[in-house]
């Protein structure tokens, strides 16, 4: 079989990278997976999207807005604009 993307970048604040944050998480309603987005001014965002679990290529839902950004204190430092 081929590999091919689950989802596509279709918010702002996951349009220049979209990636998962490790593997799929099995749940009664589909399989939850949290996903890493970067947006403008390179911030980095944990959001959440869900699978079917018959068919994992079928996006049941997915998380507009993230779960998590950086707030303004973890804007600076080390890594400025990265949530973990």
């Amino acid at each position: 079989p081929t590999a091919s993307p689950c989802q596509q970048p279709i918010e702002a604040w996951e349009t220049l990278q979209l990636g998962n944050c490790g593997p799929p998480i099995e749940t009664d309603a589909g399989w939850l997976v949290l996903t890493h987005g970067v947006g403008p001014m390179r911030t980095y965002s944990i959001g959440a999207i869900l699978l079917d679990l018959d068919d994992p290529t079928r996006v049941i839902g997915r998380l507009r807005r993230p779960l998590l950004t950086p707030s303004s204190d973890e804007q600076n430092g080390y890594v400025p604009n990265v949530v973990y």
